[in-house]
């Protein structure tokens, strides 16, 4: 799933024209957007008063309603609360929440009603059971032995549930299970459209879908039989995946929604991480908006519609996800030592969980403190060593301190675990320019470049700073370089072109661009020097690449190559006269 360390279902805070959209569907004769319950964790309390706290697997993160907070007390900092205690069942615990702030009219317009979302990470620690026949979620304490007959999917390590899940072309899909959705399936839209064709007469309505809280309306089908990889669903409802589904994956690969949970058997071991199914016979339960012959409306429910799920009180709940949730936050709003103190908690309580040693690696480098974010991007290698990004990381941090040696190392090992991701490229290339190999450095550049064609980043700065050091002829200035976004990259290859003189390059450098002013003046500095070196001035160039150091700006890359290039400079013989 993209971005995995933010995939927090939010409510967007629309603006009035959102509320006139969604009223004119209904009076368009849109469905309801509430065909099925919800999850409900009965006899819940926050600060000691009933609350209604919904499950929903679809989130990564727990969040209590802004509007809800006064009514328990919650003292709001921010978009995060203080600790309060919540209870449930065997649960007792004390925890912050974050805060969402959806305005009023959209949980009017999506009949939502709930006083806290707990999310998966809150239950993953259990082997669950969504047992259908009695719409209860419960822990069981061993896997039953028939689950080794059943379909058997390995679990996602990402904060929502996320099933992997093995595709005809053999890749691996992200199928999504999203009890926050009263629907039923939701389909790749290749797959929408192909089903869709073959099956012209299949009884269909029009519904108002609320998809992580976006509104939008489609059509929807009945599907007396249909195949999500190895999974066969029969009696049940599918629309068209939205664009938010399609683009929050990587390989996305259809949602479950809480009706199509009426339709499976499902177990989930989440500490060992796999997902146990089997398809349910038909017929299916009523669904509102779609009448089939022969199936009757549920007794206690004169709409017709489902009555909740409720969780039972053996789930055992863990919320260090949600201390990990409100850290980030804090580290949004520059809170660096709040941050650091709640990663500290969890890894004290936890030191097995990567998420908290890789964010407190981020907050130390946020506070200068490379020694520690080095620590904690060590201790993320021995937890999850397969993992590209932390020697990627890792080595950032090593070639912002100048060990370029190591820093090469742990590029070395991002490019085999990840060889086609193009930024590692370009950081080994400029930890190869700092360790003055120029050779390499301009391969791995070119790699870059190659790698994101006509994308505007500064592996091409490099490159062509890369080739004036090495006296070859540079290569034609790329035609695209006037539509860069980043218009101060565009302003340094102007300058390793000759476009513009050194005055220009530092007038410029005085403009806020991309990035603050001092960032762009040690940069500056930084290809000035590299310029006179290059032309055999050395005292401009040791001028310029000192007053590059004296900015003091050591999270960029200019930085440390400038300090590389003195201390080669002060290690040359000297001419004798």
């Amino acid at each position: 799933m993209r971005d995995s360390q933010k995939f927090i279902r939010t409510m967007p805070n629309v603006a009035a024209v959102g509320l006139l959209m969604g009223l004119l569907l209904l009076a368009a004769g849109c469905e309801t957007m509430d065909p099925h319950g919800r999850i409900v964790f009965t006899a819940a309390t926050i600060n000691g008063k009933p609350a209604k706290i919904l499950l929903d697997t679809g989130m990564s993160a727990m969040i209590v309603p802004q509007s809800a907070a006064s009514s328990f007390d919650l003292k709001i900092s921010k978009d995060y609360t203080a600790p309060a205690k919540l209870t449930f069942g065997e649960n007792d615990f004390t925890t912050p929440f974050c805060i969402d702030t959806a305005p009023w009219y959209l949980r009017m317009i999506t009949n939502t009603d709930f006083d806290c979302l707990l999310s998966w990470e809150n239950v993953r620690d259990n082997i669950v059971v969504f047992d259908a026949d009695r719409h209860e979620v419960r822990a069981l304490p061993d896997l039953p032995p028939e689950t080794a007959e059943w379909v058997k999917l390995k679990v996602s390590t990402d904060n929502a549930l996320i099933l992997e899940m093995p595709q005809t072309d053999g890749s691996t899909g992200e199928l999504y299970v999203d009890t926050g959705s009263p629907y039923g399936l939701s389909l790749f839209p290749a797959q929408w459209q192909e089903w869709d064709k073959a099956h012209p007469n299949a009884p269909s309505m029009w519904r108002l879908l609320d998809i992580a809280n976006t509104i939008s309306s489609s059509q929807e089908a009945w599907a007396d039989e249909i195949s999500l990889g190895p999974l066969n669903f029969t009696d049940v409802p599918v629309h068209e995946a939205t664009d938010y589904e399609v683009r929050t994956f990587d390989h996305y690969a259809g949602t479950i929604g809480l009706y199509a949970l009426e339709r499976i058997d499902l177990i989930i071991d989440g500490k060992n991480g796999f997902a146990y199914l089997r398809p349910r016979p038909a017929p299916g339960p009523p669904y509102p908006g779609i009448n089939r012959q022969g199936v009757k409306k549920y007794a206690d429910d004169k709409n017709g519609e489902a009555p909740n799920w409720t969780v039972a009180g053996n789930v055992r709940l863990n919320f260090t996800s949600n201390l990990l949730n409100v850290a980030e936050r804090k580290l949004a709003n520059n809170d660096i030592k709040g941050a650091l103190h709640d990663y500290t908690q969890v890894t004290e309580s936890d030191p097995h969980n990567f998420r908290a040693f890789y964010n407190r690696a981020v907050a130390y480098a946020r506070e200068d403190n490379m020694d520690g974010a080095l620590a904690d991007f060590t201790q993320c290698t021995l937890l999850d060593p397969a993992n590209s990004t932390v020697y990627l990381t890792r080595g950032m941090i090593e070639s912002y301190q100048g060990d370029y040696a190591r820093s090469i190392s742990d590029y070395n090992q991002a490019q085999e675990l990840d060889p086609k991701y193009a930024d590692g490229y370009y950081h080994r290339g400029v930890s190869k320019l700092g360790a003055g190999d120029d050779a390499g450095a301009l391969a791995d550049f070119e790699q870059a470049m190659e790698g994101n064609p006509g994308q505007p980043n500064f592996s091409q700065v490099f490159y062509r700073l890369v080739q004036i050091k090495m006296s070859q002829a540079p290569n034609p200035a790329p035609t695209i370089i006037q539509e860069w976004k980043n218009k101060w990259a565009q302003t340094l290859y102007q300058y390793l072109t000759g476009e513009i003189d050194e005055a220009a390059l530092l007038a410029q450098a005085e403009k806020q661009h991309a990035e603050p002013p001092a960032g762009q003046k040690c940069e500056a500095y930084f290809f000035i020097g590299e310029m006179r070196l290059a032309r055999g001035d050395k005292t401009g160039a040791r001028d310029y690449l000192e007053k590059c150091v004296s900015t003091k700006q050591k999270s960029h890359n200019e930085y440390g190559l400038a300090r590389a290039e003195l201390a080669r400079l002060d290690a040359a013989p000297a001419k004798s006269p």
